[in-house]
């Protein structure tokens, strides 16, 4: 859930003469954020820490690491020049504990650093949109964090109920033309732009 660009509430943003932070300020530029070589480092480390499948390609974590220093720094120029392109992942079918199957797609290692890398300078930038109840795919908020809160707010109610729900299959059905349309009031890096449409 995020807060409409008037909403305040979070702590990036610019100050009101009155000292108060005004949120959901649009970015026109973030790309710098995306290829700095500290971001693009902790990147990778997260990658490699998670020691994910290689890359379709069979290039492997431990390949990546050797001569990263030049593999980063050469990444980061051609995500400053525009000229990085994310390349077709591998669809891979699974069996769910429910019976059911799942499609996975199997990015290469320098696409999901730059992902992460994405990931990572929207999240810092945009964090001041967020409610304070998302959870989700926010740095430095966890399960245990929200199970927290949720005791905490339950503190508010009567009932002695809760529901747990869960949307099936969320992230196919989602609109990504809406979706997008909505990301872009408060990013216009056209070059970020192209990386979170591909």
């Amino acid at each position: 859930p995020t807060r409409r660009p008037h909403d305040s509430g979070g702590d990036s943003g610019r100050k009101t003469p009155a000292g108060q932070i005004q949120t959901g300020i649009k970015r026109h530029s973030l790309i710098d954020k995306v290829y700095a070589p500290a971001n693009l480092a902790a990147a990778f480390h997260h990658g490699a820490h998670r020691d994910g499948a290689p890359s379709p390609d069979g290039i492997s974590w431990s390949d990546y690491r050797f001569a990263l220093e030049f593999r980063l720094r050469n990444l980061g120029a051609h995500l400053r020049d525009g000229h990085y392109e994310i390349k077709q992942p591998r669809a891979r079918t699974i069996r769910t504990k429910a019976g059911g199957t799942l499609v996975v797609y199997i990015w290469n290692i320098e696409d999901r650093i730059v992902q992460q890398a994405v990931a990572r300078a929207l999240l810092r930038a945009l964090r001041g949109i967020f409610h304070s109840v998302a959870f989700g795919f926010s740095r430095g908020r966890c399960l245990t964090a929200a199970k927290k809160k949720l005791v905490e707010a339950s503190q508010n109610f009567d009932s002695p109920y809760f529901f747990s729900l869960d949307i099936a299959n969320c992230f196919p059905a989602m609109d990504a033309g809406r979706v997008l349309r909505c990301f872009s009031r408060y990013v216009s890096d056209g070059k970020v732009l192209s990386l979170v449409k591909s």
